[in-house]
């Protein structure tokens, strides 16, 4: 039970996996006695509709997730830099958005006026004072 996490190298993935993307997999993990965890070889599957009491719920999907992160606009396939009003990779996910497509960043975000931090985001414009009037309509 809980939440695991786990960071290693996959050489394999070095070339033939994209950045930006999740990943889900299909398996088991084994878990041995040397890990102090267990009493005996203990096998914990992972897939759709797998897993600890998931045979009469073949809905559930307990794959794990990978993510091989993107740090900047041509991990995604972009030949320019997005404008300062949209992004490519997103910076909180560490993905890419919609491929090499650039997509306007939402209300509120933060944004570069004249080069300069300090903006927000409203209906596609980079303010750097005010308020947003889509953001507080109903």
């Amino acid at each position: 039970m809980g939440h695991w996490e786990l960071g290693m190298a996959v050489p394999q993935w070095q070339d033939e996996v994209a950045p930006g993307a999740l990943y889900g997999l299909q398996g088991a993990v084994v878990v041995h006695p040397t890990s102090k965890l267990v009493h005996a070889d203990r096998t914990y599957p992972f897939g759709v509709g797998q897993g600890l009491g998931a045979s009469d719920a073949t809905n559930w999907d307990r794959r794990p997730t990978l993510r091989k992160a993107c740090s900047g606009y041509a991990d995604c396939g972009a030949s320019t830099a997005p404008g300062a009003r949209s992004m490519v990779c997103s910076p909180e996910t560490l993905t890419c958005a919609d491929g090499a497509t650039a997509l306007a960043l939402p209300d509120l975000a933060s944004c570069e006026v004249d080069g300069t931090s300090g903006g927000f985001c409203c209906a596609g414009a980079c303010l750097a004072s005010g308020s947003c009037a889509v953001c507080s309509a109903p």
